[in-house]
């Protein structure tokens, strides 16, 4: 019971609590940003990471270049468009999906109905033309839209079937 611990003992728990010490002070360093990183990276790395990089340079300046170009669009159907655009039945905005141009259903369609207003026909042919003349390449989503008001005598079933035909009738 009164035994005095060996120096060998003594040693050895020293040994765990120096250990310990230099365990937590190199964590210390390595988690404050302090410690050297003897990470190198292979050549075949850097120059993957380069080409990549690379990449993302082209890949943003491409779309930097989309974006100018459909801001010119838009600037251009601003001009043609002035006057619906005064009366608020179109809508000319940029976001993330581009381009998005927004024509009330009441200069397109009559209440309940997905034939196009025979009014309306020069004003889709001038879109069309900008959009054609300037970004051909590009695809263009047509989406269409109803009221909330339930169908209630039509052939449509529903909003969201007239708003199907609305939407593929202007893309016709």
């Amino acid at each position: 019971m009164g035994e005095k611990p060996k120096k060998e003992d003594k040693m050895r728990g020293y040994k765990v609590v120096l250990t310990t010490a230099a365990i937590l002070i190199a964590f210390t360093f390595m988690v404050s940003g302090c410690a050297v990183n003897f990470y190198k990276q292979s050549p075949r790395s850097a120059k993957k990471i380069g080409e990549l990089e690379a990449k993302v340079n082209t890949l943003e300046a491409q779309r930097e270049a989309e974006r100018q170009k459909f801001e010119e669009v838009r600037r251009m159907l601003e001009s043609q468009l002035k006057d619906l655009i005064d009366k608020q039945q179109v809508s000319l905005q940029m976001d993330e999906r581009g381009l998005v141009i927004v024509l009330s259903d009441a200069i397109l369609f009559d209440s309940g109905k997905a034939e196009i207003k025979p009014e309306a026909y020069q004003m889709l042919d001038d879109l069309s033309g900008v959009i054609v003349g300037e970004v051909p390449d590009k695809n263009i989503g047509v989406s269409g839209h109803t009221d909330n008001e339930p169908i209630k005598q039509s052939k449509w079933k529903s909003n969201w079937e007239l708003s199907t035909a609305r939407a593929t009738n202007v893309l016709h």
